[in-house]
């Protein structure tokens, strides 16, 4: 999960080979192995690189998942986000985060709604981010829904 977290870091810290230093950066910490190991990742995927200041910085300013990424590193990737969301209801207080639940009926055309304004959400804060030239925090934004019921004909969805 830290892989995604490090290549973000990378637009507010001047990473230079001090993997110790960048795995103190990551909340919770990470060993400077684990580190070591996202940069030569994120570089053999062409998500990063090494400019002439010998700095690394990411390629570009966003990246989507690509719809032909296998479904089972995507469901590993998503429990990671899930495990870290768990962590961060005990070790930040309210004020360092936000995270909320609602639990409510929707028909499925509301479905399709509400799934496209998260979609559109999740366009915003990319942009966001990419746009704010005072950022100096890497965040991580979690949304989940799923039905809790099955429809009114007794059907899983």
């Amino acid at each position: 999960m830290f892989i995604p977290a490090i290549r973000e870091l990378l637009f507010i810290y001047d990473f230079k080979d001090d993997y110790k230093a960048l795995a103190q950066k990551m909340t919770p910490t990470i060993k400077p192995n684990d580190a070591e190991q996202a940069i030569k990742v994120l570089l053999s995927c062409g998500l990063i690189e090494k400019k002439q200041t010998g700095f690394y910085k990411p390629c570009d300013p966003v990246i989507e998942k690509d719809s032909t990424f296998a479904s089972l590193y995507w469901a590993a990737y998503m429990q990671s986000n899930i495990s870290l969301a768990l962590e961060a209801v005990h070790r930040y207080n309210k004020e360092q985060r936000n995270i909320s639940a609602s639990t409510f009926a929707l028909s499925k055309e509301n479905l399709n709604y509400v799934s496209e304004k998260i979609k559109e959400l999740r366009h915003l804060l990319l942009k966001l981010s990419e746009e704010d030239s005072k950022r100096d925090v890497v965040y991580q934004f979690n949304i989940q829904l799923f039905p809790l019921t099955k429809d009114s004909n007794g059907q899983e969805i």
